[in-house]
């Protein structure tokens, strides 16, 4: 149960970075095509990877600790037998 609500929490966390850090910068963004590249253009885009990354390694933990679970519940017979030490 502890590994499925941290998965849930880091879930969350993933859509919270995307519609609070990731979306508004990507609006900005936009506005460019129509306009031009504001002064400090290099740190939008920096903030907007750091964002990504963020976003992209919770989502990929709680994918990691999801697998871990559901292996983790497979019944013995379908399990990987233990190589027995020699």
């Amino acid at each position: 149960m502890k590994l499925a609500s941290t998965a849930g929490l880091l879930t969350f966390a993933s859509f919270l970075i995307t519609r609070l850090g990731n979306v508004p910068i990507n609006g900005r963004i936009k506005e460019w095509a129509r306009t031009s590249a504001p002064v400090d253009h290099v740190e939008i885009l920096r903030r907007w990877e750091l964002f990504n990354n963020l976003r992209t390694l919770t989502a990929l933990t709680a994918f990691a600790l999801l697998i871990v679970l559901s292996l983790s519940r497979l019944p013995p017979g379908r399990r990987r037998p233990q190589p027995t030490p020699a």
